[in-house]
């Protein structure tokens, strides 16, 4: 498998996913008259981010693995988030960003020096290192909290929502199968 495989396709998998439980949010808000401010300012703890924050980040960093094709190419428009449209809307953007790198411009990365500021530290590393052990364990921390949130606030998602594989029975709990025995 290329780099380009194991990178812009799972990204590409991964935000079409979190766009599909975005429009999954936005109509259990309508149905059953929920604030969509109050969720996007929800973090798991007063010291993290919140939820639309942590969605945010975690999608730009699939852009973040490519930031030397972006130097060179593209054009990243920033826009704002107040809402849940306005998160799809970058979603989509990022989407057909990452749509409109190609196999070879990617894969050409794998040798190339890379450097990206994590928190207070600087990581650098080859191409190939810097996606698998810096931008994509980034890319699914951030996801793995929005989902945290959204499951902590009630809303109907899990995990077959997030990686679009798993399927379960409607009311299945582990806690409650674990339970049975």
């Amino acid at each position: 498998m290329s780099l380009y495989d194991v990178s812009v396709v799972v990204f590409i998998h991964h935000l079409e996913r979190v766009n599909f439980m975005l429009q999954k949010v936005a109509k259990h808000i309508i149905e059953e008259k929920l604030d969509e401010e109050a969720l996007l300012k929800t973090s798991l703890k007063k010291d993290m981010f919140p939820f639309g924050m942590q969605v945010l980040i975690g999608m730009d960093f699939s852009l973040r693995a490519i930031k030397p094709l972006l130097n060179k190419k593209i054009i990243v428009e920033d826009m704002p988030i107040n809402t849940l449209e306005q998160l799809q809307l970058r979603l989509q953007n990022r989407i057909e960003i990452l749509n409109g790198v190609s196999q070879q411009d990617v894969d050409d990365l794998e040798n190339l020096k890379m450097a990206d500021k994590a928190g207070d530290a600087i990581f650098e590393a080859n191409g190939s290192v810097f996606i698998m052990q810096y931008a994509m364990p980034n890319f699914f921390f951030h996801l793995c909290m929005a989902h945290a949130i959204l499951r902590c606030e009630g809303y109907p998602i899990g995990k077959g929502d997030f990686d679009g594989i798993h399927q379960y029975q409607r009311g299945f709990s582990f806690f409650e199968a674990n339970n049975n025995d």
